[in-house]
């Protein structure tokens, strides 16, 4: 029980120190919970694929492609007419125990267009992107719940089409806690369950660049999964994201998330 208990508290801490950078950053103009925020619409889609080297092995290895596509500045509703972002992300993983293990991207790959919320924002250049990362996560049981406390440290090296400035070089923090519930049936991890999930991030950037430590995004989803095997899943639902442009304005995506997950991690997993 003392161990959970410390979960929380090292939850609470960080995202207390993500708040309290943020808003170190904003002295003039108070938290970003007091800006000007401005929407922004769009559709996400993940695809991952997560497998052992051998059976009965604790090495992983895994790959997710992520694409991003959002609406024009004229047509909130045309959520899939313009590209936001692609990236391709190879992983390797060790795993700990069933409930936690280590995991490490040597070089994931980004291409973003800027998001459209503004005039301007359509002339705005493409930003390339090689980002490595090191991710640790836990599970925690609680009836049949599963809750997953997820940590990234990123390195972040940004460039802009067409600047002669660059490349811009940054680290990021991450935590995630993500809980699922199956409705159907008494476990996640059976065939055919249909089950809730929800989880909620917040990013905390540290760079070079403009000598500015803040919180540099929020993002909360809830939404549905079904299993159809217990290796293969696949959820939708409804994210929003806050992302600040400014000391006074932050971007608000409203966007429908897709995941498609072939996850053969489930098969040792399984509780």
């Amino acid at each position: 029980m003392n161990f959970i208990l410390a979960r929380y508290i090292t939850a609470f801490l960080l995202f207390s120190l993500c708040y309290g950078v943020c808003a170190q950053e904003l002295p003039e103009h108070g938290t970003p919970f007091g800006a000007e925020t401005r929407e922004h619409w769009g559709t996400y889609a993940k695809f991952t694929v997560k497998d052992f080297f051998r059976d009965r092995g604790r090495w992983t290895w895994s790959a997710d492609v992520y694409m991003r596509r959002q609406s024009p500045l004229e047509n909130n509703t045309a959520i899939l007419q313009e590209p936001q972002r692609l990236s391709i992300r190879p992983w390797v993983g060790y795993q700990i125990r069933k409930t936690a293990g280590l995991a490490v991207s040597p070089i994931g790959f980004f291409t973003t267009q800027p998001r459209y919320v503004i005039d301007g924002d359509e002339g705005r250049p493409v930003e390339r992107e090689m980002r490595s990362t090191v991710e640790f996560y836990t599970d925690q049981l609680v009836g049949n719940s599963i809750f997953t406390h997820r940590y990234r440290l990123e390195y972040r090296r940004r460039d802009l089409d067409g600047s002669n400035v660059g490349p811009y070089n940054s680290l990021r923090f991450r935590y995630r806690i993500r809980v699922r519930k199956p409705l159907t049936k008494d476990s996640y991890y059976a065939n055919n369950v249909i089950y809730a999930v929800a989880y909620a991030e917040a990013h905390a950037e540290f760079n070079t660049f403009r000598n500015q430590n803040y919180l540099v995004q929020n993002r909360n989803f809830v939404g549905f999964g079904i299993r159809y095997w217990d290796w293969a899943r696949s959820e939708i639902g409804y994210i929003r994201q806050y992302s600040p442009r400014s000391s006074q304005i932050v971007d608000v995506t409203n966007a429908v998330m897709v995941y498609f997950n072939i996850d053969l991690w489930s098969q040792l997993r399984t509780y």
